[in-house]
């Protein structure tokens, strides 16, 4: 979609890239703002919808800054995190004179301790869907920021949302109820409606599967560099931990989309079999804000291994589980970093279990998804310093003949990036090369060839969930 073309000055200009976008039409249906950028999105231009010819004018166009939101009345009421790491709610009036000044915008909500995540209008009021520790939590207020309650979730655990800010700015018509849906680590998602003014919820539809005398814990463990890492473990209470049990750590890590404690979908058959699941939240995620992103992306995204490492030697330590028992998977950004946790250390892990892995990161900055996570949005891309950013954290580069087992991969997003022994092609069952079908699901497996050569490593495809993002 091209939103303008016309010459409007420099400061003024309409920036076209190669990047997601989408339009957001005002519940009345007088205005329509146009949305760039899907993991920290900014509203660009602006139109009327009631005044003859459609004609697009430059919005908020110069802030490198997420500022995600709804269209109120004549209004952008957002959440971004323009000086304010963790979140803060704004109002921007659409005529406004220099809406690229921060300083001019409308404080409604400022920055708290808790991640504020996102802002739904309902009737008179706003809802702000926050992250504690993690954990969501749902506080009402009305437009000029003043406390109105709290939404009474059902349990600890998550709303149901797509992982990344522009997705879900994408909203049905308004209506008078605030309504979602909430999974926690032992149970599936249920429906709800709450009612501005009202004590209770509404239930819509209850959760379908939960996990039978399912135990959730909370941890944390310190990565390297001192930061502290939060973690969830989930078991069935009969699975003691008088000894270590078989684990697997589930996380992501990137693109500025939290990995929330949620139902673990088809892997609750893991925990119903005995096995300890563990939620994992790595730095390069935004459970807790910018900075959280950022200490995890580019120059820092080996914070992001690190912190994974920290959560698995954590749980050894403590007796959970031992390098034997102990598995790690993750889908798109999270496939990576198996592929990377079974090559930088390979005595960590029994398996690697890497899903719709994005492993070509170079190539990724030609896509604004891959930009989001190898890139700075508001700049061009440059070969030379993405390469040299990506490379250090791919599987290739790490790869060693004598500590990792060879890993043959392929992405439903591109061309399949190949694993190589030091320039020798590795090989791929039938059906796994370039021309692979986007349906076939269990692509590529292959296994440690010596006893020193680390875990086996199994990559996934799916024309199901090709982000890699659990199903709720």
């Amino acid at each position: 979609m091209n939103v303008a073309r016309r010459p409007l000055g420099q400061k003024g200009t309409i920036q076209l890239r190669n990047d997601y976008r989408m339009v957001v039409v005002s519940g009345d249906g007088r205005h329509a703002v146009a949305v760039q950028r899907i993991m920290n999105p900014v509203p660009v231009a602006v139109a009327r919808l009631d005044g003859g010819d459609l004609e697009w004018r430059p919005f908020v166009t110069g802030v490198d800054a997420t500022v995600a939101g709804h269209l109120c009345g004549d209004a952008w009421i957002a959440v971004t995190d323009v000086d304010a790491p963790r979140g803060r709610v704004v109002r921007i009036p659409l005529d406004s004179p220099d809406p690229d000044d921060p300083s001019a915008w409308e404080e409604i909500v400022p920055e708290a301790e808790a991640l504020l995540r996102s802002v739904t209008p309902v009737g008179d009021v706003l809802y702000l869907a926050e992250l504690v520790d993690t954990y969501a939590r749902v506080r009402i207020v009305d437009r000029s920021g003043e406390p109105c309650g709290e939404v009474p979730l059902p349990g600890r655990g998550a709303l149901v949302e797509l992982p990344f800010p522009m997705m879900n700015m994408a909203t049905a018509a308004p209506t008078g109820a605030y309504t979602f849906a909430f999974s926690t680590l032992a149970s599936s998602a249920g429906t709800y409606r709450h009612h501005p003014g009202a004590d209770g919820l509404e239930v819509l539809r209850e959760p379908g599967v939960s996990i039978e005398d399912g135990v959730v814990e909370d941890h944390w463990a310190t990565s390297a560099d001192g930061t502290r890492v939060p973690f969830h473990t989930v078991r069935r209470a009969e699975a003691t931990l008088d000894r270590p049990r078989p684990a697997m750590i589930y996380a992501y890590g990137g693109s500025n989309a939290p990995w929330v404690p949620s139902f673990p979908g088809p892997m609750a058959a893991f925990v119903a079999a005995g096995g300890v699941f563990v939620h994992g939240h790595l730095r390069g995620g935004a459970e807790f804000g910018r900075d959280w992103w950022e200490g995890g992306r580019l120059r820092n995204e080996q914070n992001s291994y690190a912190d994974l490492y920290a959560i698995a030697e954590t749980l050894i330590s403590d007796g959970v589980t031992d390098p034997s028992l102990l598995a790690v998977t993750g889908g798109s950004n999270g496939g990576l970093m198996a592929e990377v946790a079974a090559t930088q250390r390979p005595g960590l892990w029994a398996a690697a279990i890497p899903r719709v892995p994005l492993l070509d990161v170079v190539g990724a900055c030609r896509d604004g998804y891959g930009r989001g996570g190898w890139s700075r949005p508001s700049s061009a891309i440059r070969p030379t310093r993405t390469r040299r950013v990506g490379w250090r954290a791919s599987p290739r580069t790490t790869w060693s003949p004598t500590t990792s087992p060879t890993l043959p991969c392929t992405s439903t997003r591109a061309t399949p990036i190949r694993a190589t022994r030091r320039g020798t092609p590795a090989s791929s069952p039938p059906g796994c090369g370039p021309r692979a079908g986007p349906a076939r699901r269990s692509c590529c497996t292959s296994g440690a060839t010596s006893a020193t050569a680390g875990p086996p490593t199994r990559t996934w495809r799916s024309s199901r969930t090709p982000s890699g993002w659990p199903s709720p």
